[in-house]
């Protein structure tokens, strides 16, 4: 009886080893990609502005100047509309910009040509 119970304590005890070392095994692989993503966010928090949000305020500056140049006159005209074209560069933005805006007679922007 004694024999027995000592095979079963063995047997049990290799067993929660087993699914011990596999429990270990994943939780630090779990600990690890949080700390990585966690680590990923705190290095994307201390980058500047995105590409994206910088081209943003790019476009709206070049609509802006569009805007401004169709109130000014300049420009070629067609059929009650006003076509514009914008090229900004890195003094005045961020980000290279060439853009053509299409305008109507209250320079009102139509359409966009990116």
């Amino acid at each position: 009886m004694k024999e027995k119970f000592k095979n079963s304590l063995s047997q049990l005890k290799d067993i929660f080893r087993k699914e011990l070392s596999a429990f270990a095994l994943i939780s630090m692989s779990l600990l690890l990609t949080s700390s990585l993503i966690l680590f990923a966010f705190q290095v994307s928090k201390l980058s500047p502005l995105p590409y994206l949000s910088q081209r943003i305020e790019d476009d709206v500056k070049a609509m802006k100047k569009a805007y401004d140049d169709c109130k000014k006159g300049y420009g070629e005209r067609f059929s009650g509309k006003t076509v514009i074209q914008i090229e900004l560069s890195p003094p005045e933005t961020k980000t290279n910009i060439k853009r053509k805006f299409i305008l109507d007679q209250d320079c009102k922007i139509i359409f966009t040509v990116w």
